[in-house]
């Protein structure tokens, strides 16, 4: 969940996305980084990095997809991420950096043990 609370603070910084409730960033960091993202981090020695990385981009992408079209806890500004836009610019994009988290814990976590 540090991830995920490091992640929310640059976002917020840097106004990549913007939070219509003030509750949808502790929903999304502990359901996303915490749960979701967390039980692919533990995965990754059994099922390797490939298919685990797979995963959570499918993940993320069906999350921000999920977001766009029925959730509406957040939004791009000027429907931008970065250099991407649109809405599949900018669910890609950020299914990416989902994509590249578990591997990421997985890496820091035995880094650390």
């Amino acid at each position: 969940m540090a991830f995920g609370i490091g992640a929310e603070a640059v976002a917020r910084s840097a106004r990549w996305w913007i939070y219509h409730k003030p509750s949808s960033p502790v929903i999304n960091v502990l359901l996303m980084f915490g749960i979701v993202m967390g039980t692919l981090s533990a995965q990754v020695t059994q099922w390797g990095a490939l298919q685990v990385t797979l995963i959570a981009f499918a993940i993320g992408y069906i999350y921000e997809i999920a977001n766009f079209k029925w959730l509406c806890w957040w939004y791009f500004p000027d429907n931008k991420f970065l250099v991407f836009r649109g809405e599949q610019g900018c669910a890609i994009s950020v299914a990416c950096l989902w994509a590249a988290i578990p591997v990421s814990v997985d890496g820091v976590f035995r880094f650390l043990v």
